[in-house]
């Protein structure tokens, strides 16, 4: 079958909530909560803190960016001071959107990172902390630690990246915002693909036809989609092969797309014509596997206790979880925080957010797989999205 366009597979049910995401590209001041962040800051006994990575130059520079190269940082202060030190070229970027007036920049060239560096710590020498506890995300490559290190001979250099993933674990209201119309659009790129696919269309033409409905629907770019049919789902992290959907098969789709720099991460299954009683009953107790465990979240869980309930369930329907781990804490990185498995003693707190993704695989027959995010509340969770179908499977007609 011909490729079904996103404006006739997706309808009318498209949550009209396009101004949340734009708003979010372009002011992302509701998206950081500078008070938290200079109290994780203090907690970890640090005056100060620069970011270099995408996800942290994002968060506490007020634009979005993938960073590391060209070379950008963000220098937060515990006294809440904020200094971008930037490229030319993302200086005029992050001028026109982000919060921080307060921005150096250097020239792009063969000196950039010399120049870059030795601008940071010029930056950091006029606030006052040449002999400050000074955190630096890394890892850093070992010349540019060699010239930190010459120029604040006196600063304890820490390592930051773990404190910068503690800050980001708690969301604000407007992170949370952005998260319900992605997850919606996600999920509603899914129900265009199943809709748009036919018995006999490929793995790879169903993968792009989900990939251009997320698009379609606000995504800025696509972060991953493992979408595989029948036996071939039960090779984990395998590509969309030009192999046909045929009746009977089970299709398993895990999507994550970025919404102004946050990384959705859902996985549903759908099945091509009916689906056979004992896949219907798979995918059911599959689905109670699932409700147990967000029946179960809210803060004062610990991790830990949520994967032995995991296991718990499992053998209680019969199936067996492939995984050591459950599920994920998520944001701006698809994997943030902290893995919700056996070892993991986090606690969670109202204001993460996380996904839950009970997975089995049935030996000559599929993989299956539910993976939902959830906001973590004083008195429970809220489901962002909603199984589609229940725990029915979605079918490819």
């Amino acid at each position: 079958m011909g490729a079904v366009s996103p404006q006739s597979s997706v309808g009318a049910d498209v949550p009209a909530d396009d101004a949340v995401l734009e708003r979010a590209r372009t002011d992302r001041r509701s998206l950081f909560d500078l008070d938290r962040f200079t109290s994780v800051l203090a907690e970890a006994e640090l005056d100060a803190v620069v970011a270099f990575s995408g996800p942290n130059v994002t968060y506490t520079g007020g634009a979005f960016s993938r960073g590391w190269d060209p070379l950008q940082m963000v220098v937060t202060t515990a006294g809440g001071v904020q200094v971008l030190v930037l490229p030319d070229d993302y200086a005029q970027y992050f001028g026109e959107y982000s919060w921080v007036s307060d921005i150096r920049n250097f020239a792009v060239g063969e000196d950039m990172f010399s120049d870059g560096l030795n601008l940071l710590a010029d930056v950091l020498i006029e606030l006052g902390l040449s002999g400050a506890r000074i955190g630096f995300e890394g890892p850093l490559q070992a010349d540019w630690s060699r010239l930190l290190a010459e120029r604040l001979p006196n600063a304890k250099r820490c390592e930051a990246a773990a404190t910068l993933e503690r800050a980001r674990l708690i969301k604000t209201a407007g992170e949370i915002a952005v998260f319900r119309v992605a997850v919606l659009r996600t999920q509603e790129a899914m129900r265009a693909a199943w809709a748009g696919s036919r018995p006999g269309d490929t793995e790879k033409q169903i993968s792009a036809r989900v990939q251009s409905a997320a698009l379609y629907l606000g995504a800025d770019a696509i972060d991953h989609c493992q979408l595989q049919a029948g036996l071939h789902s039960t090779v984990a992290m395998s590509a969309s092969l030009e192999r046909p959907a045929l009746s009977g098969d089970v299709v398993h789709i895990d999507l994550g797309a970025v919404f102004a720099g946050y990384h959705t991460d859902l996985a549903r299954n759908a099945v091509v014509g009916a689906a056979s009683p004992a896949q219907a009953s798979i995918y059911q107790r599959l689905a109670e596997v699932q409700q147990t465990l967000i029946d179960t979240v809210k803060a004062g869980v610990v991790a830990a206790e949520l994967a032995e309930l995991n296991q718990q369930a499992f053998a209680r329907v019969g199936l067996q979880h492939p995984w050591g781990a459950i599920g994920h804490g998520t944001g701006l990185s698809v994997h943030e925080g902290f893995v919700i498995s056996e070892g993991c003693n986090e606690v969670l707190e109202a204001g993460m957010l996380i996904n839950l993704e009970p997975s089995h695989i049935e030996a000559g027959d599929a993989r299956y797989h539910i993976e939902d995010t959830l906001v973590v509340t004083d008195s429970g969770c809220e489901l962002l999205g909603a199984l589609l179908g229940g725990p029915l499977m979605e079918v490819i007609r």
